[in-house]
């Protein structure tokens, strides 16, 4: 299978894990927009529909449909299946694209880094206990906000822990303390999507976010996942990656 085919199967992946994630999805051809899964959430996103080629009169309807939007709204795609839309959004007045390389990995791929002393990853699921889900999301959220101080509530860790009947989440722990997470999504045809992996700034630099990608990768395939993706925040990301077998195919 040539990488243009595995693009156009995450791309439907994307699509699909869209709308199982939102609570209401509009066409607005020649996109989706999808609404988040909670009461106060508004539209966050669009995804273009497979073969189309959403040019200025399409990126105008979008913006009609929306109307007035509370903050801002994400477009994704990946770029070499829709390699003009970037240059008509930017004609359109949007803001200049994003872009983050997309990686993936297939058993065959995957390298287990080596051990890190003390490092034990727990597995978060829909039965596990809610202290262990809020410890899941106040890891997570510290290695995105060095500033994080807050602690996740019984209600968010009940509505997080729902999505985890075949989602999973994972939290490293170093020495007995939660240093890393990071959750893989529902399976779909084979394939999965990786997503807030991050490590408390403090621990970063001794392996840990290599180990326990490893390991959430592992996991997935022993799952029934064929083909496992994510994209990379920066460079630094990206070559943590690559050491475990993730091998960029797009963007």
């Amino acid at each position: 299978m040539s990488a243009m085919d595995d693009l156009r199967r995450l791309q439907e992946y994307a699509r699909w894990i869209a709308r199982e994630n939102s609570a209401e999805t509009r066409s607005v051809p020649p996109f989706t927009l999808y609404r988040g899964n909670t009461p106060d959430s508004g539209w966050s996103a669009a995804i273009p529909h497979s073969g189309a080629t959403p040019h200025r009169p399409a990126l105008d309807e979008l913006r009609g449909a929306l109307g007035s939007v509370n903050g801002a709204i994400s477009i994704d795609f990946f770029e070499e299946l829709f390699p003009d839309l970037p240059s008509a959004l930017q004609a359109a007045g949007c803001a200049t694209p994003r872009q983050v390389p997309l990686m993936a990995c297939s058993p065959a791929m995957l390298r287990m880094p080596p051990a890190v002393p003390g490092l034990i990853i727990d597995t978060v699921t829909n039965t596990s206990p809610l202290t262990q889900v809020q410890v899941a999301l106040d890891v997570n959220a510290q290695g995105f906000d060095p500033g994080y101080s807050g602690h996740a509530t019984v209600e968010e860790a009940e509505q997080f822990r729902r999505t985890l009947a075949v989602a999973r989440a994972f939290v490293a722990r170093l020495d007995g303390i939660a240093v890393a997470g990071g959750m893989y999504q529902a399976l779909h045809a084979g394939i999965t999507r990786l997503d807030g992996i991050a490590t408390i700034e403090r621990y970063r630099g001794r392996g840990i976010a290599a180990a326990l990608s490893a390991a959430m990768t592992q996991a997935a395939f022993a799952g029934g996942v064929a083909l496992a993706y994510l994209s990379a925040a920066n460079a630094v990301a990206e070559r943590v990656y690559a050491r475990i077998g993730y091998r960029r195919i797009g963007t």
